[in-house]
């Protein structure tokens, strides 16, 4: 049911004009943009990785933001989805790009948000990507 309402809301944001009007109190559109970064998030939140995983082609329409440090939250969450689909090394990737923005704008909900993204991996032999991403994180901490 939440997967057939998901895809009902991001058929009917494409149909959006891109004229239309902001309804209040919302400070910007409600777009397909909106439709992508919300599928993500809450897919990482929900540990639906297939929410994730299917809104690969949306990414970059999510990641418009311009606003760096709403788009690197997003980043984590989008890593968070990798994660738990199992793409390990493009997780720790994305969410490296994440962690660099969150010590170069000292923003500790992003630092937090890695340290959170990286307690979710419990491999027993970290591969390449996830030892890179640990020793990144230890010079931010």
């Amino acid at each position: 049911m939440a997967d057939e309402a998901l895809a009902r809301s991001r058929d009917a944001s494409v149909r959006i004009p891109e004229d239309t009007p902001v309804p209040w109190p919302w400070l910007g559109p409600f777009d397909h943009h909106k439709v992508a970064a919300a599928r993500i998030s809450c897919g990482a939140l929900l540990g639906r990785p297939g929410w994730v995983t299917g809104a690969v082609a949306d990414v970059p329409a999510a990641l418009s933001t311009p606003h760096v440090r709403q788009r690197a939250l997003l980043t984590l969450d989008l890593a968070a989805g990798l994660l738990a689909a199992g793409d390990v090394d493009e997780a720790f990737t994305v969410a490296s790009e994440a962690l660099r923005v969150g010590a170069e704008t000292e923003s500790h909900r992003l630092i937090h948000g890695a340290v959170a993204l990286r307690g979710r991996y419990t491999g027993a032999r970290p591969p390449r990507c996830v030892v890179a991403f640990d020793e990144q994180l230890a010079a931010v901490l």
